[in-house]
């Protein structure tokens, strides 16, 4: 169909899943029956002049739209119930609602601002189950790298037992030997995320780049392209973790190779 422009006065859009519970197509005429704010009924002829889509099956099996002229005239009332603000940025939305709040008080309008985060229960609800099943798998993910690097470092620690026998009998301490292994852990867990992070960057960006499309989601009517955004403070904490990881993990191989006999390391074949 078509758009709906201002100065059409009796022609609506309807939602996706309305022309096919009405069996109707644009051009076709509906009625529509309200009740105004006095209690009486109210009816208006309408034609269809196209059909929308959004994200929600259930909005697009329901929802009509008019323009407000039109609306005012169906329910016998002058005055706005609700007002839509759309932000270009997210991160300004609490920013804004104080900047209405102060605004509507100025002009004495008795005005109640809800965002967008206050009405979006499911939303919260379903990031809520996310953030728990990510911190599990992240737990996961980073016991396997604990015990990775720590097998890793023992076997390191085992095959060098003669050379840690010769620095300790040219006078390094115990001390010294468990820095310089500490040391060692933390240098390859910083260049092992560094390495992560570069490659993660490069599949990140050609995922975004190929627009693969992910399959509608429950309660959606379309999918949607794959884009993951590149957060420096998340890489930040990725190659944080991956050096604590892996000093943490080099603690038990460097202690257990201070505590080696100067004549047993020797002697180690």
């Amino acid at each position: 169909g078509e758009a709906l422009f201002e100065d059409d006065t009796d022609e609506v859009l309807v939602g996706k899943g309305l022309p096919a519970s009405l069996h109707v197509v644009p051009g076709d005429v509906l009625t529509l029956l309200a009740s105004t704010r006095d209690g009486t009924f109210n009816a208006v002829d309408v034609v269809i002049a196209g059909i929308f889509e959004s994200f929600s099956n259930e909005y697009d099996e329901r929802a009509m739209r008019m323009n407000l002229q039109h609306t005012r005239f169906l329910l016998d009332h002058e005055g706005v119930t609700n007002i839509v603000v759309l932000l270009d940025e997210t991160a300004r939305t609490e920013v804004v609602a104080k900047q209405l709040a102060t605004l509507f008080e100025q002009a004495g309008l008795q005005v109640e601002i809800k965002t967008w985060s206050e009405l979006a229960t499911f939303y919260h609800a379903v990031v809520k189950l996310y953030d728990g099943l990510f911190g599990f798998l992240q737990v996961i993910v980073m016991v396997i790298v604990f015990l990775g690097i720590a097998n890793t470092m023992t076997m390191s620690v085992m095959e060098r037992t003669p050379e840690i026998g010769t620095i300790r009998a040219l006078g390094t301490r115990k001390k010294g030997v468990v820095a310089l292994i500490l040391l060692e852990g933390t240098l390859l867990g910083v260049l092992g995320g560094v390495v992560g992070i570069l490659l993660g960057v490069v599949a990140a960006k050609l995922l975004t780049a190929g627009q693969f499309m992910m399959p509608p989601p429950p309660g959606s009517s379309r999918g949607y392209p794959i884009t993951i955004r590149i957060v420096p403070s998340i890489l930040a904490v990725s190659l944080l973790l991956a050096a604590g990881a892996a000093l943490l993990s080099s603690i038990y191989p460097a202690l257990k190779a201070a505590r080696l006999k100067i004549v047993d390391a020797l002697r180690f074949t």
